[in-house]
């Protein structure tokens, strides 16, 4: 998983569907950029980590793009350290040493009054409308959620929103949604294992 993105029957650059109803969403995706692969590297499971820690901390503890690149240095060192390097970039990575490494940067950035935490559901979810729910429970509550997509496509990516219809990315590699009707967990376009979901939580204290 990483630079190629299989071509979706969408265009990324098309507007997602609206709906009239107040929708769960992380407000910061409108005024940053993702990082995109290529701007530090090609590795879409570190880029997603790096992105959704940008979402959570944007509106007390944003994270300058110096300190990201640090990160992403941090995050190679690990893959090297663990002698996952080489197959993360030529096949990305599987999903505990993806949560792994996630857990490790949000330990970096946490601190005495700010600690960052990597969540997951607490009960593995059982069919796609369970994975939606948390999906939107997590991003109602400012929590960015990261997943993995296969099927279609084979990428890590982070999810910053939702409308009635779609899933609103906040993407490497520049895809802007994702339709709900093309998710599955074992069929559609989309398929999200259930282990590959997790949320980035922010515990203030003092």
């Amino acid at each position: 998983m990483g630079g190629g993105v299989n071509q979706a029957p969408f265009s990324p650059h098309q507007t997602p569907p609206s709906s009239s109803r107040a929708v769960p969403e992380i407000t910061a995706r409108q005024r940053l950029e993702p990082f995109a692969q290529g701007n530090l590297d090609g590795l879409c499971g570190l880029y997603d980590a790096i992105n959704a820690l940008r979402l959570a901390l944007a509106d007390d503890k944003p994270l300058s793009q110096a300190r990201c690149k640090a990160l992403f240095a941090e995050g190679i060192d690990y893959l090297h350290r663990k002698r996952g390097l080489d197959k993360a970039i030529m096949e990305g990575m599987v999903i505990q040493r993806r949560l792994a490494l996630t857990r490790r940067l949000a330990k970096l950035v946490s601190t005495s009054n700010c600690q960052i935490t990597v969540d997951r559901p607490s009960t593995p979810p059982s069919s796609i409308h369970d994975v939606l729910a948390w999906t939107e429970d997590s991003l109602t509550g400012g929590m960015p959620v990261l997943v993995t997509l296969t099927g279609g496509l084979e990428h890590h990516t982070v999810i910053a929103g939702a409308t009635a219809k779609a899933l609103q990315l906040f993407d490497s590699s520049g895809l802007r949604f994702i339709r709900k009707s093309s998710c599955g967990l074992r069929d559609g376009y989309y398929q999200i294992p259930p282990n590959s979901l997790f949320r980035i939580a922010v515990h203030r204290s003092g």
